[in-house]
């Protein structure tokens, strides 16, 4: 985890997993005695257009229809997390928190949203429902443990992708380019293996190296290309020869209003 999530994360406090989202009080209107969503896609498609990593928007509905709540899930990795913590961030310091929709009038039209967490998950409404039915919890610690064994995998995926970039080309350049980065790989491993999982040191030796290498990687693979044929990345990691080829309901809305 970078330094803004690490800010942003109690090591004791468990968040949802996926990285998810709550947004409280989205404006409905009354049709045929059914609540009907107002706005959800034109605020979905806005957010995304402000960079927030939003894989779903999920509206969530009872037995009377759309309920005045929504999940937003978050693209799984740790950007996802980062763009999480931001959209809760950017809520909290407009007042709209969890904290503020807790002590919110039931008259006010303002949206609310917060970080889903072990308490919201915990919560016998339609919210943890759905929650729990289809999430898990996880804490800071976890977080940098997985963050850590992706680390090294990636780092093995190099190494075998250059070794497999070795065996086809012929260009002694591109050669030594491969034998460089072998020792980089050599020289991280062995840096990396020495630091506790999860110190500040590892983070900061992972987030500029393994961008630096892989650029590299990627440098070497065009230059191969035009002596060796294609190459087809999977992932972005490994490389292959390949032919060309809850408190209650939102409150109604007077008006269409989707302002944030």
């Amino acid at each position: 985890m970078d330094e803004f999530m690490m800010a942003n994360s109690n090591d004791g406090a468990r968040i949802v997993k996926p990285w998810t989202v709550i947004v409280a009080n989205l404006p409905v209107r009354i049709e045929n005695n059914i609540r009907v969503d107002n706005c959800s896609i034109n605020l979905e498609r806005r957010w995304k257009r402000q960079g927030y990593l939003i894989n779903t928007f999920q509206p969530l509905y009872d037995y009377r229809g759309h309920y005045g709540f929504a999940l937003l899930q978050f693209a799984r990795d740790l950007d996802g997390l980062k763009s999480a913590f931001q959209f809760d961030i950017s809520f909290i310091q407009k007042r709209r928190g969890k904290a503020e929709w807790d002590e919110a009038s039931e008259h006010t039209n303002d949206l609310f949203a917060w970080m889903a967490s072990e308490e919201d998950y915990n919560k016998n409404d339609i919210v943890g429902y759905n929650l729990t039915n289809s999430k898990d919890l996880t804490s800071a610690p976890n977080i940098q443990m997985q963050e850590a064994r992706h680390y090294r995998m990636v780092l093995y995926n190099l190494r075998e992708s250059l070794h497999s970039i070795a065996q086809h080309i012929q260009s002694p350049t591109l050669v030594s380019r491969v034998q460089l980065l072998l020792q980089m790989l050599d020289k991280n491993e062995k840096k990396s293996a020495s630091i506790k999982s999860g110190d500040k040191t590892e983070t900061n030796i992972r987030s500029g190296k393994i961008r630096q290498l892989k650029i590299e990687k990627q440098t070497i693979e065009k230059d191969g290309g035009r002596n060796t044929g294609c190459y087809e990345v999977s992932n972005g990691l490994s490389l292959s020869p390949t032919r060309r080829s809850s408190r209650s309901v939102g409150r109604l809305s007077p008006g269409p209003s989707c302002d944030i």
